[in-house]
């Protein structure tokens, strides 16, 4: 009887100790479960920290990079484009100065030359000379050597070539198959290329002019030689002038007149073969820049007037930028030097 009464409380008694252990199961469940969305919270909140703070890092890496090349990269765009810029101007001026020696070489050769001209001229109009009395005429032409400029000699020839006299005492010859005779025989002042004289065997340059008679006919023939050592010393005189400058001159053939840098190819009567020189007797003026003896050199070339001659002038182009080259380096080296700077300030300001 008693057992019918307590079962129910028993049962009673085990049901709500199942409820509370499986409420309690529930609880712990709930909470674990509350752990692990904690812990995954956590976990994205770091995760996001780390990539703000590597961001915020990238950020100023790249403001580091972009202000060195936005102030590095300038600085050595500028320098280079300064040091080209005075390489430029710095060889124009080169230039310009090699005109003007070229420029003063033709001009005074030019100048010496026309007043060779103006004095065969003058002298073969007189009558000492149109009356062709061989005593008369050598008396003549000693008294008016002095005015010529040069102890080189003066002649006179008639028609045939014969020299009649001459204004020193060496021997008369015949000048029928020279060039620089059939070509005043014509009419034309001229003056010849270098030739071998007939009477020194030396070297020279001869001028001539027709004598004209009566009813305005050719009777004869004035001559006067200029010798190359002249023409040598005049050009020599201006170099004195301008150190380190060559010249050469040149006729229409590019054969050497006078040549500084090589002597004997004015002996030789060879043309030049430097394609610079061929453009200078063609073009008569202009410079350029090419190679001699391995070097590159500024060129520069001017006809001489009432001649069919032109000067070249030679400068080395190393030596003329030698103290522009040291000027471009030590550019080049600070906007070098600039730049580093930059790199080194932006590496830093990125590492901090």
């Amino acid at each position: 009887m008693m057992k019918i009464f307590w079962q129910p409380a028993v049962d009673l008694l085990q049901s709500l100790e199942k409820i509370k252990k499986t409420n309690l199961g529930n609880l712990n469940a709930f909470w674990q479960k509350k752990c692990v969305f904690l812990q995954s919270i956590s976990k994205t909140i770091r995760s996001k920290v780390r990539l703000k703070n590597s961001n915020i890092h990238s950020l100023s890496v790249k403001a580091a990079v972009f202000t060195v090349l936005t102030c590095s990269v300038p600085i050595l765009i500028i320098g280079c484009l300064f040091a080209y810029q005075t390489l430029n101007n710095m060889t124009e001026t080169a230039i310009e100065k090699n005109n003007k020696v070229a420029e003063r070489v033709a001009s005074d050769i030019g100048s010496y030359v026309m007043s060779k001209k103006n004095f065969l001229l003058a002298i073969s109009s007189k009558d000492e000379l149109r009356t062709m009395n061989p005593v008369i005429a050598k008396q003549y032409i000693r008294q008016v050597h002095p005015f010529y400029g040069s102890t080189d000699a003066l002649f006179m020839t008639d028609p045939t070539g014969q020299q009649i006299c001459r204004s020193d005492n060496m021997q008369l010859v015949n000048i029928a198959d020279r060039d620089y005779f059939k070509t005043a025989l014509q009419g034309t002042t001229n003056f010849s290329d270098p030739i071998q004289s007939k009477v020194t065997n030396s070297l020279t340059i001869i001028g001539t002019a027709p004598i004209y008679g009566t009813g305005n006919k050719i009777v004869g023939i004035m001559g006067a030689n200029l010798s190359i050592d002249n023409l040598q010393n005049l050009i020599e005189q201006i170099l004195s002038q301008s150190p380190g400058y060559s010249i050469v001159l040149l006729d229409k053939n590019a054969i050497p007149l006078y040549n500084q840098l090589n002597s004997s190819s004015v002996e030789k009567r060879l043309p030049l073969s430097e394609p610079f020189y061929k453009e200078a007797v063609q073009s008569k003026a202009g410079h350029a820049i090419g190679m001699l003896r391995d070097q590159d050199v500024l060129i520069s070339y001017r006809p001489i007037a009432n001649t069919e001659w032109v000067v070249v002038s030679h400068f080395s182009k190393d030596t003329a930028l030698e103290a522009t080259h040291a000027l471009v380096v030590q550019s080049i080296q600070l906007a070098l030097l600039l730049t580093i700077v930059f790199v080194i300030i932006g590496i830093f300001v990125s590492d901090h």
